[in-house]
């Protein structure tokens, strides 16, 4: 009895501090907005005459989380600061960009597509300097188009460019030992999703294919560093693998060519005249509004995230059939849009969310006859591949991981950790495959022959997707499909994409295909309302107090479990090359 009295007064407790934890966020969100509004009364203005322009950027997405931005001000978008790229090379007064090195934290892709843009400079007679006191693979690259490379005069400074390194982590062994069993069903020799879960070594097909994606990233890293920087590519090659070129210090660096000068960077701006009254920062000009006042418009619409119909979790960027239908309805209330791109930067999620936006998509094309194209970024696979198929055309960099085009549904099983512990399960059930989805079922043959005859229909409808909007037939397309991987620049060759485009290359490439020779370009963002901040704080006032503290192997266990039956893309080695 005082047990049960002791609970409810605990109840009372966590129902009160919940009701509190709701007010207090509710007052300061109105905080915020209050300071925001008297911080923009009191901004400082932003100067117009500079002549030199500072690459500050630190970590840029395709789309801000409309959430975050609700209370952050620094909502600078992947095709805002390509817009403002181009602004400054056309800017008579501009006179040199100057690349902070030490504050960038871009992708291969991002880094592919500044490239081109950096290019252009020197025809518009601008001086690039790229500064940096830790250099490695990523900052080297967008560094290696500078007309100049500084480094400090410390010998604390660090150059290091190396060869690939990567690691996974398998997990079989340790689970066996507990009794934990990941059951994985897939259609595709190389749909590798997870298999650290159920095998205790990397597969064939998966090292056949990291390898193949890491030395296509390596070759294309020496031939473009030793082409921008007028090296012997093979000499740049060899140093790299012989680890000559690890942790070197900036005289050392200088002495192989790397860099062109040491100094540190106040030296640098006094050198070049650059003081508070005539330089601005990248962040700053990207902050501020670019007016076109042509009826003629391009619209973006950034896909970018793990596909699921959830939308719980409001801090992370998720791509599901609600948020895309939100950006297309925006675009049927502005009748100047005559061409969309979709930028897809997702590696994959639900089958079903794919289908329905792919659907989606289709019947926007269909309904108002406006031509509809795909630029992929970092990653557009499996399903983030399946929607790019809506497209017209598809265009991606050489460092796009795209294709991954496969079926999986992998089923954690704990029955034999349940019996190991002496948990004991008691079912009740009537009904063929009732139970299989269940942790503590464990599956039978004709359980794994049902599941994949259902993965077959998702992998045939799959394919039929990519047949038909690639015009490959499907006896071509099987040795492609399978699950494979494909860097961008593989993908044109094979056909799964139509060219290696940048986002800049592709607006101009629809321009001229639509006949645009005046337009502007206009980004559609999910659109948030209240509504969407009280689900906010609805799902925070529903959440369990307790302090949950998860290891990450049973976080992925449980998105495995929620996510079953779906094409799914590994992307954890990946994420980590530095090309």
């Amino acid at each position: 009895m005082l047990k049960k009295i002791l609970k409810n007064i605990l109840a009372f407790i966590i129902f009160n501090l919940k009701i509190v934890y709701c007010v207090a966020i509710f007052f300061i969100i109105s905080l915020i907005i209050l300071s925001k509004s008297s911080l923009k009364s009191n901004q400082k203005p932003v100067i117009s005459n500079y002549k030199y322009v500072v690459f500050d950027i630190d970590k840029v997405k395709e789309e801000n989380n409309p959430t975050l931005a609700f209370f952050n001000d620094d909502n600078i978008n992947f095709n805002t600061v390509i817009n403002s790229l181009n602004n400054i090379r056309l800017n008579k007064n501009v006179e040199a960009l100057i690349i902070n090195l030490d504050t960038l934290r871009l992708s291969p892709s991002q880094i592919e597509e500044f490239m081109k843009i950096l290019k252009k400079f020197p025809m518009s007679n601008k001086k690039i300097y790229a500064y940096g006191s830790n250099i490695d693979n990523v900052t080297y690259r967008l560094a290696s188009v500078a007309d100049k490379i500084v480094m400090p005069n410390t010998l604390s400074a660090r150059l290091s460019l190396n060869g690939y390194y990567s690691s996974q982590l398998y997990f079989k062994d340790i689970f066996d030992k507990y009794g934990v069993k990941v059951e994985a069903i897939h259609v595709g020799s190389h749909k590798s999703f997870g298999e650290q879960y159920y095998l205790n070594k990397m597969s064939d097909e998966l090292r056949s294919d990291l390898t193949r994606v890491f030395d296509n990233r390596l070759n294309n890293f020496a031939l473009n560093i030793s082409k921008n920087r007028k090296l012997d590519i093979n000499t740049f090659k060899n140093n790299i693998l012989d680890g000559k070129y690890d942790s070197i210090s900036p005289y050392t660096a200088k002495d192989y060519g790397l860099i062109d000068e040491i100094m540190d960077y106040d030296m640098l701006m006094e050198k070049l005249n650059a003081t508070d009254d005539n330089t601005i920062s990248l962040s700053d000009i990207a902050q501020q509004d670019m007016e076109n006042n042509s009826k003629n418009t391009i619209a973006i619409v950034p896909l970018e995230g793990n596909i699921t119909s959830s939308n719980e979790d409001l801090s992370d960027l998720t791509l599901s059939e609600k948020n895309v239908r939100n950006k297309f309805e925006q675009i049927e209330k502005n009748k100047n849009i005559k061409a969309v791109i979709l930028r897809i930067n997702s590696p994959g999620g639900s089958a079903l969310e794919a289908e329905m936006i792919h659907k989606l998509i289709k019947r926007y094309t269909d309904t108002y006859h406006i031509p509809i194209y795909a630029s992929l970024s970092d990653v557009a696979a499996s399903g983030g591949y399946y929607i790019a198929t809506s497209a017209k055309k598809i265009f991606a960099n050489e460092a796009t991981i795209t294709g991954s085009i496969g079926v999986v549904s992998l089923l954690p099983k704990f029955d034999k950790a349940f019996n190991k512990f002496n948990i004991n399960s008691q079912v009740i059930q009537k009904g063929k495959y009732a139970g299989i989805y269940d942790p503590s079922y464990s599956l039978t043959d004709d359980d794994r022959t049902h599941l994949q005859n259902i993965l077959q229909d998702v992998y045939t409808e799959f394919k039929h997707r990519v047949s038909v909007a690639r015009n490959i037939p499907d006896e071509k397309l099987e040795p492609l499909a399978g699950g494979r991987i494909w860097l961008g620049d593989e993908a044109k060759n094979i056909g799964l994409i139509d060219d290696i485009a940048s986002l800049d290359e592709v607006i101009d490439i629809v321009a001229k295909e639509c006949n645009l020779t005046d337009y502007n370009v206009t980004q559609i963002n999910t659109k948030m309302d209240y509504s969407n901040y009280l689900d906010f704080a609805k799902s925070i006032f529903n959440s369990n107090t307790k302090l949950d503290i998860y290891d990450n192997i049973y976080k992925k266990l449980l998105f495995i479990q929620n996510n079953s039956l779906t094409p799914l893309y590994f992307n954890t080695s990946l994420n980590k090359l530095k090309y």
